[in-house]
């Protein structure tokens, strides 16, 4: 009976580590890593500028409910860069002529995640 009953601790440590294993290869250790889908905020949707000004718009991905903030590169370009000019690399925008235009951010793994619309007056 003792090896019946040592047999069936080992069982059971090895279901246990198998469990925490699971468990840890699912958690949501890095973007990567998660279940839960892209979640993309930004601000804001829709802007009017003077001749002159500038913004920088607010873009977050995060995935793993909103944990884990996604940190691959984005991109910003405008559509009409007579109206708008746009730094690539930091998403600053300023109001070059009269219109309206429409920028887009994008990112390397998931394409265009925001488009903002920019009327200038």
């Amino acid at each position: 009976m003792p090896v019946r009953r040592s047999l069936s601790l080992r069982s059971i440590a090895i279901a246990t580590l198998s469990a925490v294993f699971t468990l840890a290869g699912s958690a949501c250790l890095h973007p990567t890593g998660c279940d839960a889908d892209l979640r993309i905020s930004y601000s804001p949707v829709d802007t009017t500028l003077r001749i002159g000004q500038s913004f920088r718009p607010n873009v977050r991905l995060t995935t793993c409910g909103g944990t884990e903030q996604v940190t691959e590169a984005l991109r910003y370009a405008a559509d009409d860069t007579t109206i708008v000019r746009v730094d690539s690399l930091s998403g600053t925008m300023t109001a070059r002529g009269v219109g309206h235009t429409n920028a887009s951010v994008t990112s390397a793994n998931n394409g265009t995640v925001a488009r903002i619309g920019i009327t200038v007056q």
